[in-house]
């Protein structure tokens, strides 16, 4: 059993990472609407640069969870965060769209491990409250993430210019890795010695054939996506459309964080007396009664930043309650490839979000029709999984 001064110490090394990773995601957001004028590129072409790096951020998280299965969680984490400041140089250095395009690729791809090296040290040593309560703090700093980048991606910017961005997330990053040297201590006791090629396919399949697996990965998947497209696409919504000075922006989204950090604590307060399909299933149904709402206001209103934010905020509450539930739920109940598990779970979410960014950073409010139309369809798929592909698994 795991001592509490290694407890607390593990639970402060996989949160910091959590926040670290969507720090780096999440920075250079705010400067994409001026990098059009910077590479003589169009809009189109530099938002595409946000769903590249929530892609290469996605398809890599499988990779670095089999080699952490096989070689320990420290190792993989310290190589992948060392490659990563190479592609963060580059993108400093870039003098083309394409070079940026690269340079982001690379550090995406390379954080993909931070992503899924945050969640499966704590199946490795926890039960199942404290994954349960650590998984909310950790739902909590990749929450938070988006607002500091936004309000320090802003402020750096406009002060410093958009390279200096790419120079403090180099200096973050450095700092986290000479702090994992003492902090990040190896969880995995067991690694899989010999690793091959039909392991991994063999336990890929025996995951995906469960329906328990596409229960909770898409709930999580589908709220968490949602939200990520929503962060990813402030600058377009609220500056080029509504026209709110950039530096101001980061505060639009101070409300949503504030009620998913709500919606976490509730859930870690409350998490020995609940059971988690109850709290899901009524997570989705509340979900359907925003949808009539916002069908609601799209009827009988013109679109403003308060309404469009309160919406926004009423979904967040309920991605608090779903995002560490579905995560603790997998992470639990199928304790086998522990590698594996979270990182298949991150990277759906993270490729989902891909695909969901551009078309939140293209939504237009002349009406709220465009925003009602993509709501309702996330509120429904939502509403099927949960309906079409439950689970039975007893808690254990």
């Amino acid at each position: 059993m795991i001592k509490a001064k290694q407890k607390r110490q593990l639970q402060l090394s996989v949160i910091t990472l959590a926040l670290l990773t969507w720090l780096v995601l999440t920075l250079p957001i705010p400067e994409l609407p001026f990098l059009t004028s910077v590479f003589h590129t169009s809009q189109q072409t530099v938002k595409m640069t946000v769903a590249l790096s929530l892609f290469a951020c996605g398809i890599s998280q499988l990779l670095w969870g089999v080699l952490s299965d096989r070689y320990g969680r420290r190792p993989i984490l310290i190589t992948s965060l060392t490659i990563s400041l190479t592609g963060i140089t580059l993108t400093l250095c870039a003098n083309s769209i394409y070079v940026y395009a690269v340079g982001i690729f690379i550090t995406s791809f390379c954080f993909g491990s931070a992503s899924c090296l945050s969640r499966a040290p704590l199946a490795d040593q926890f039960e199942r409250n404290d994954i349960i309560k650590t998984y909310a703090w950790i739902a909590i700093a990749t929450t938070l993430a988006p607002f500091l980048a936004n309000y320090l991606g802003a402020y750096i910017n406009l002060h410093f210019g958009w390279r200096f961005v790419f120079a403090f997330m180099w200096l973050l990053v450095t700092a986290y890795l000479a702090a994992s040297l003492y902090w990040y201590h190896e969880t995995n006791e067991n690694p899989i010695c010999h690793l091959t090629l039909r392991y991994v396919v063999n336990a890929v399949t025996s995951l995906i054939k469960l329906p328990a697996f596409w229960h909770y990965t898409l709930l999580y998947a589908l709220t968490a996506g949602f939200m990520i497209s929503y962060y990813t696409a402030l600058p377009y919504w609220y500056y080029m459309q509504f026209n709110i000075p950039v530096e101001q922006v980061a505060w639009l989204s101070a409300p949503p964080i504030l009620a998913y950090i709500i919606g976490s604590h509730i859930l870690s307060r409350k998490i020995k007396s609940i059971d988690p399909d109850t709290i899901l299933l009524k997570c989705v149904l509340g979900l359907q009664v925003l949808m009539g709402v916002e069908t609601l206001f799209a009827i009988t209103s013109t679109p403003n930043v308060i309404a469009i934010t309160a919406l926004i905020t009423a979904f967040s509450f309920a991605t608090g309650l779903i995002v560490p539930l579905s995560n603790s739920a997998l992470a639990y109940r199928l304790p086998s490839h522990i590698g594996i598990l979270p990182s298949l779970m991150s990277g759906i979410r993270c490729i989902i979000a891909a695909i969901m960014a551009p078309i939140t950073a293209n939504i237009l409010f002349q009406t709220y029709l465009p925003m009602t139309i993509y709501t309702v369809i996330v509120c429904l798929a939502l509403l099927a999984v949960n309906l079409l592909i439950r689970t039975t698994i007893p808690v254990k």
